[in-house]
């Protein structure tokens, strides 16, 4: 819903900017004020713009606290922002008291001390770590760590804790009458729970088998213990006083290390009534200090670092301090379909087009034949549509009627006449090759229309003499029909005895002059010519014809 304050329109001149303002209001304080404010604007046109979300803090300057006395104390700020706070019991600056109170108040955290400055000549200082308790009657029986209260010791320094190759895990471990023919071994690393050097130890140990904790720090390397077994050293109640307070500590470990040592630590107190307490999650760091690389050819080296913490870096290749040059990694050949001009370190990452225009892509998938994903059809066609529908190859033939893809019917043809000589009752096509027995002249009585080979068997009544006009190869009986043309006048030159048909052939013998009757030409022969003559004439009187 929101509120506001407005006025109506025109009602008066209030809202109208003198010299191109408009107070909005008056406030006093003594701290910076932080405005954000949103107005409505009415123009000539009587027409409303909305100006939201204007900001503006002042005055100008820097606001903190400005309470010498308070541990926040800002000696920069020219405004009181209210945040003045003084340490709590656990020194923290606005804390509640409850950063430094362990184990039901059975322990106000840890402490260490310096046991010697550079005692090895490397620049590493030597540490005693305590927790700090608030019963002198309270006893320490373990130290532990889980998955949930991790217990670690770390080390900023690149060499990590310096371990004695003839030093010990637990500082109970070490026999001092040692300490002259091994002088380092004095500045060992160790952990305990009370017990230093020469000390009754009744310290036990027990850590989970995948742990390599103790094996890193002997290493020189970190100690951390993060496993749901864990691991712990631990002493059995009251069997010694290693657990109880001295002065308010119990001594946990020895730490040598050039860099800036951070311990988390659990702890489990027993107190008057044999009861058991936990202080978990406890932490310190120290020495106190700036941390940080202290090679000055180092791309990131500090000045102000009192403390080495293992930082140092140098530039990559892309001139990052500390990089690992990915900022400038990637493909540097200019022949590559991914090269990339701004790259100056090459990551392997370099790519081809494949065969389908795709950079780094896998070209054309198995089984496909074009970069589509077309495979290839039945005829060997990238995407093709196979035989086409009433063909039976990719050629476009068909299967003849033999059922051959393309075939002549050949494979199938033969006579398929039942009646045929060479009848095939495989064929499926008749290819006119039948052979049919019989009679092929149609003069013949037994003509077979059919037939296609004669086989002699022709039957006819006729003439069966050669010479006859009428003669046929076919008849095989005579029936006295013959015809013989010829001239059958006995008294002709050419007469013919068998001649039984007339052909006017005859030839007669000669005439000469008026010897001969009917010669009308007078040409020795009694011919054609003769009986045109005798036909003009026929009629005709004799005074006519003379």
């Amino acid at each position: 819903i929101g509120g506001s304050i407005f006025v109506v329109p025109g009602a008066n001149s209030q809202g109208v900017p003198v010299a191109g303002r408009v107070l909005l209001g008056q406030f006093t304080t003594s701290g910076q004020v932080n405005a954000l404010v949103n107005v409505q604007v009415r123009d000539q046109a009587d027409v409303s713009h909305y100006a939201e979300g204007l900001t503006m803090t002042f005055p100008e300057g820097i606001s903190g606290c400005q309470d010498a006395s308070a541990c926040n104390y800002n000696p920069d700020a020219i405004y009181d922002d209210g945040s003045c706070a003084v340490d709590d019991d656990c020194g923290v600056c606005g804390g509640d008291g409850s950063s430094c109170v362990f184990g039901d108040g059975l322990c106000t955290g840890l402490s260490y001390e310096v046991v010697s400055s550079d005692p090895l000549g490397t620049g590493a200082i030597t540490y005693r770590l305590f927790a700090n308790l608030t019963a002198d009657a309270a006893e320490v029986t373990a130290m532990y760590g889980t998955d949930t209260a991790p217990w670690e010791m770390t080390s900023s320094a690149v060499d990590g804790f310096y371990n004695d190759a003839v030093g010990s895990d637990f500082g109970g471990g070490i026999n001092p009458l040692f300490f002259p023919s091994f002088p380092n071994l004095e500045f060992d690393s160790w952990f305990t729970i009370g017990a230093e050097p020469g000390d009754d130890d009744g310290l036990n140990s027990a850590f989970d088998a995948a742990l390599s904790s103790l094996d890193d720090f002997n290493s020189g390397g970190d100690f951390i213990v993060n496993t749901f077994i864990g691991g712990s050293v631990f002493v059995v109640p009251g069997a010694n006083s290693q657990g109880v307070p001295v002065a308010g500590r119990v001594l946990l470990g020895q730490f040598t290390t050039s860099g800036q040592v951070n311990a988390l630590v659990n702890i489990q107190i027993r107190d008057q009534a044999q009861e058991s307490h936990y202080a978990e999650g406890m932490t310190l760091t120290f020495p106190e200090g700036i941390a940080g690389c202290m090679d000055v050819s180092a791309c990131n080296y500090n000045l102000d670092a009192i403390y080495a913490d293992g930082s140092c870096a140098v530039d990559d290749d892309c001139g990052v301090c500390g990089g690992d040059n990915s900022s400038c990694e990637g493909c540097t050949d200019a022949s590559a379909c991914n090269y990339d001009a701004s790259a100056i370190v090459d990551d392997g990452s370099c790519l081809i087009n494949d065969e389908c225009g795709v950079c780094g892509g896998d070209g054309i998938a198995d089984g496909a034949c074009d970069c589509a994903g077309n495979v290839l059809d039945e005829c060997g066609v990238c995407g093709g549509g196979g035989i086409a529908d009433g063909t039976c190859d990719c050629d476009g033939n068909v299967l003849d009627e033999c059922g051959v893809c393309g075939g002549d019917n050949s494979s199938c043809s033969g006579c398929t006449n039942p009646a045929a000589d060479n009848y095939d009752s495989s064929a499926l096509v008749d290819d006119g090759s039948c052979i049919i027995s019989g009679c092929t002249n149609p003069a013949a009585e037994n003509y077979d229309a059919s037939a296609t080979d004669d086989d002699g068997s022709c039957v006819a009544t006729g003439c069966t003499y050669i010479g006859a006009d009428n003669y046929l190869e076919v008849n095989t009986s005579d029936d006295g029909s013959c015809v013989f043309s010829g001239c059958t006048d006995p008294l002709a030159e050419n007469f013919v005895a068998f001649a039984n048909n007339d052909d006017g052939s005859c030839v007669m013998d000669p005439c000469t002059g008026g010897d001969c009757p009917f010669d009308f030409n007078e040409d020795g022969e009694i011919g054609s010519a003769d009986l045109l003559g005798f036909l003009i004439a026929y009629g005709a009187t004799c005074e006519e014809l003379q």
